[in-house]
C-alpha cells in the first residue's frame, strides 16, 4: 500500500497576518512546516521571523499552579479558540483564587507546626503547676529551661550548698534530663560559666499564661481547629476546581494551539512587510486548510503535489487500515520508507504474526518434550 499523498502548501500574505495563517495551518493538526529557503532561489532576501512564545510560558503557569492543587489537565477536541488576551486574564483570575487559598492554608500549617513545637518542648514540664509567665517575671531571679543528657548533668560541676541558684529534674527520657534552674541574677556569670563546660540546650518557653498542661490542650485545642479550617479551604479549592476544570482544559488546549501557532512561525521568513511560509499537508486535508485559509484577507497559497517535489524529500505519512495500523509502530521502529516507497506494514503485519506463531508452537513443543 503506497503512503499517504502530501502536498505543499506555499503561503504568502502580509506581516499582519502571519498569526491567522499559522493558527489556521495549527488547528489542522497534519500541517508539517519546513524551511522556506529550500524552495525559493532569492532565500538571501529573506529575513528570520523571531517568535517570543509567550504561550509556552503562560501554559508553565496555569499547569504549576495546578500541580499545586495536585490535579491534571488535558487538551479539549475543541474549535473554539479564546484570545489571547482572554487566555491572560483567565490565569491571572485563576491563579489569584488559588494562590489565596494556597497561601491561607501553608499559613494556617506553619500556625500548626509552630503549635507543634510549643507542645514537644512543653510535654517535659507538664507536672509544674505554675504559668511559665510566673517564672519569666522574677526580678532578681533568671529562669532555664534545660536539657541536659544525663552523661552531661553527671560532668555538672555546680558549687553544693549555695543558695543563689536551684536546679529541679522536672522529667526525663532514656538519655536526657529537663531541668529547670533558677539562678540568682548577681550570681549568673559563675552559673553561666559552669554550664559552659558542658553540652546543654536551653528550651525556650515564654508568653504563656496557664501552666504547661493547661497550654498543651489549649494548642491541641487550637490546633483542631485550625485543622477544620484548612479542611474547608481544601473543600472550596475542590469545588472551584469541579466548576473550573472545563474552562481550565478549553484554556489549556487553546494555548497548546498558540504554540503550535508560534512553532510553525518561527519556520516563516520575512520579505518586507510580507511573510512566507510553506508546509505538507495530507492530501485528505487540503480542502480543509484551503477552506481556514480562504477566510483570511491578504494572504495567498499554493498547493502542490508531493510527487512533483520528490527532491525536496517530502514527509511520510502511513494509513493502513484498522487490522494493520499496529504494526506501523514496527516499521518506524526501524525507520519510515521514503515517500515514493511502498509501505511494508502490511508485510510486516502478516510475517511477524507468522514467525511469532511459529515461534509460540516451538516453545509448546519444547514444553512437551
Amino acid at each position: 500500500m503506497p503512503v499517504v499523498n502530501m502536498k505543499l502548501v506555499s503561503i504568502i500574505g502580509f506581516i499582519d497576518e502571519l498569526d491567522s495563517a499559522s493558527l489556521a495551518c495549527a488547528s489542522l493538526c497534519a500541517f508539517e512546516p519546513d524551511v522556506v529557503d529550500k524552495f525559493f532561489k532569492d532565500a538571501n532576501k529573506f529575513t528570520n521571523f523571531v517568535s517570543t512564545n509567550s504561550a509556552v510560558s503562560h501554559e508553565n503557569i496555569l499547569t504549576e499552579i495546578i500541580n499545586k492543587i495536585n490535579k491534571k489537565i488535558s487538551e479539549l477536541n475543541t474549535s473554539d479558540l479564546m484570545s489571547r488576551k482572554q487566555i491572560i486574564k483567565y490565569i491571572d483570575s485563576f491563579k489569584e483564587k488559588i494562590d489565596k487559598n494556597i497561601n491561607k492554608i501553608n499559613f494556617y500549617k506553619n500556625e500548626i507546626n509552630l503549635n507543634n513545637n510549643i507542645i514537644n518542648n512543653l510535654k517535659y514540664f507538664k507536672n509544674l503547676d505554675y504559668s511559665i509567665n510566673k517564672f519569666k517575671n522574677f526580678e532578681y531571679i533568671q529562669v532555664k529551661f534545660l536539657k541536659i543528657s544525663k552523661l552531661d548533668f553527671k560532668k555538672l560541676n555546680l558549687p553544693e550548698n549555695c543558695d543563689k541558684f536551684i536546679i529541679e529534674k522536672i522529667s526525663e527520657d532514656n538519655e536526657n534530663y529537663y531541668c529547670v534552674i533558677f539562678i540568682s541574677k548577681e550570681f549568673e556569670k559563675e552559673i553561666n560559666s559552669v554550664l559552659d563546660k558542658i553540652k546543654f540546650n536551653e528550651i525556650e518557653i515564654s508568653g504563656l499564661e496557664f501552666t504547661p498542661k493547661q497550654e498543651i490542650d489549649k494548642l491541641k485545642l487550637k490546633n483542631k481547629m485550625i485543622d477544620a479550617e484548612i479542611y474547608k479551604l481544601k473543600e472550596g479549592i475542590e469545588k472551584f476546581w469541579e466548576h473550573q476544570k472545563i474552562t481550565c482544559a478549553k484554556v489549556y488546549s487553546c494555548l497548546k494551539k498558540y504554540e503550535k501557532c508560534e512553532a510553525i512561525k518561527n519556520y516563516s521568513k520575512i520579505y518586507n512587510d510580507n511573510f512566507v511560509l510553506v508546509g505538507w499537508v495530507p492530501e485528505f486535508k487540503i480542502k480543509e486548510i484551503s477552506e481556514k485559509l480562504d477566510k483570511i484577507s491578504r494572504v495567498e497559497y499554493f498547493v502542490e503535489s508531493g510527487d512533483e517535489l520528490l527532491k525536496f524529500s517530502p514527509p511520510t505519512k502511513l494509513k493502513n487500515k484498522n487490522i494493520f495500523s499496529p504494526f506501523e509502530f514496527f516499521v518506524s521502529t526501524y525507520g519510515l520508507p521514503k515517500y515514493s516507497d511502498i509501505d511494508p506494514t502490511s508485510f510486516v503485519a502478516i510475517t511477524y504474526t507468522i514467525i511469532f506463531g511459529i515461534m509460540f508452537a516451538e516453545i509448546g513443543r519444547a514444553s512437551c518434550r
